[in-house]
């Protein structure tokens, strides 16, 4: 397994992430946009839809 860069953007209103080689290239097909509201609460309903309603703040 080679190793990868997770980064993160966590906003007020979506977390994007994507993942990057160890060259800093990014792997394509890694880039995410997902809404979260203000409270922090998750608010993906199409993708992840275990992840609704569940407060991500306490992992990041």
């Amino acid at each position: 397994m080679k190793s990868c860069i997770i980064a993160l953007d966590i906003g007020g209103t979506f977390l994007k992430s994507c993942l990057f080689t160890e060259n800093g290239e990014l792997i394509e097909g890694s880039f995410d946009r997902e809404p979260v509201d203000s409270d922090g609460l998750s608010r993906m309903e199409h993708k992840y839809t275990a992840l609704y309603g569940v407060p991500l703040r306490p992992w990041f």
